[in-house]
Order: C-alpha cells, then structure tokens, then sequence
C-alpha cells in the first residue's frame, strides 16, 4: 500500500511502513500511488452517493407513509 504525502509516500512492507522519496520509487510503487489515490477517491464518491440515495428513499418512504394517513 502506498500513500502519498507530500515529495513522500509510505509505503507497507512486511507489516511497516517506510517513508521513500517520490523520486526512489519504482514503476509498480508509483503505478500503486496512483491506484490508491484512484481508489480513494471513488470509494469516497460510492459513500456520498450512497448517502444521497439512502436519503432519496427516506423521502420517498415518508411520503408514501404520510399518503396512506
């Protein structure tokens, strides 16, 4: 796993992380940055809208709920 930070990311090797300048990376740990920030950011756009579509539905459950009063 590689999180970037600054000129720097860390890196998970072996159950610890070490800190590596951006410019000593390899291929695979910068093509891992990148895919991690990628990640990150579509799980957090999945929980937002996710959050969006659980308060669609609690609008829709409450207007159902007040027709059938």
């Amino acid at each position: 796993m590689v999180e970037k930070e600054g000129n720097f990311v860390e890196i998970l090797q072996s159950n610890s992380y070490q800190m590596k300048p951006t410019s000593c990376l390899t291929v695979e740990e910068k093509e891992n940055s990148k895919n991690n920030i990628n990640n990150r950011k579509l799980m957090q756009r999945m929980i937002r809208d996710n959050g969006r579509l659980m308060e669609l539905m609690m609008e829709l459950f409450d207007m159902k709920v007040n027709r059938l009063d």
